[in-house]
C-alpha cells in the first residue's frame, strides 16, 4: 500500500505544464473587508504566501491569511478530476489526478492536486493511504498550506 502512495507522491510532484493567467481575490485594510483581485502569474502558493507576477510585470506577495480565492487555468484531466470527485467518484478522480498532474509544472498546483489526492482517499475510508499521502503532502510545503485536510479518524471499529 504505502508503495502505491510513494508512486502517486513521485508522479504528482516531479512532473510539469503550464499555468496561464491566474486571478487572486484578496482582502485588503486592516479588518480584511476590502477586497482587490490581482491578475498575472504565480510563481509559488503554500502555506506562508501567495507569490504572483502581476501582468505589469511587478512582482508582489500576499500572506496566504489574505488569498480569499485563487483561480487558475486547469488541464482537462484536472477539471475532469474534480468533476469525478464533486460525484463521490473517488476511484476514478485519482487515476484523473494523477494523469493531471502529468502535464503540470507549477510546485503549487501540484500540491493542489496531490491536496486533493488525500480527500479522495479520505473519502473512500482509505485513512491510512490519505495519511500517507497527507504526510507527503506536508513535506512538500514547509508552511503546511492544507493542513485542514489530515484526514483524521474519529472513530475506530472498536465499540466501546
Amino acid at each position: 500500500m504505502r508503495t502505491c502512495v510513494v508512486a502517486i507522491a513521485v508522479l504528482l510532484l516531479s512532473h510539469a505544464s503550464a499555468g496561464g493567467e491566474d486571478r487572486a481575490i484578496i482582502s485588503t485594510g486592516s479588518d480584511n473587508s476590502g477586497r482587490r483581485t490581482l491578475v498575472g502569474t504565480v510563481d509559488d502558493y503554500n502555506g506562508k504566501e501567495l507569490k504572483l507576477q502581476l501582468a505589469s510585470g511587478q512582482a508582489i506577495a500576499v500572506p496566504s491569511e489574505r488569498v480569499i480565492e485563487l483561480t487558475s487555468a486547469w488541464n482537462a484531466d484536472h477539471q475532469q478530476a474534480d468533476l469525478l470527485a464533486g460525484q463521490r467518484k473517488y476511484e476514478a478522480a485519482i487515476t484523473a489526478y494523477i494523469r493531471a498532474n502529468k502535464g503540470e509544472t507549477r510546485h503549487w498546483a501540484r500540491r493542489r492536486i496531490l491536496a486533493s489526492v488525500v480527500t479522495c482517499y479520505e473519502n473512500l475510508g482509505q485513512i491510512d493511504r490519505a495519511g500517507d499521502t497527507f504526510v507527503l503532502l506536508m513535506k512538500a510545503d514547509d508552511h503546511w498550506q492544507y493542513f485542514e485536510r489530515i484526514p483524521l479518524a474519529w472513530l475506530s471499529g472498536v465499540a466501546v
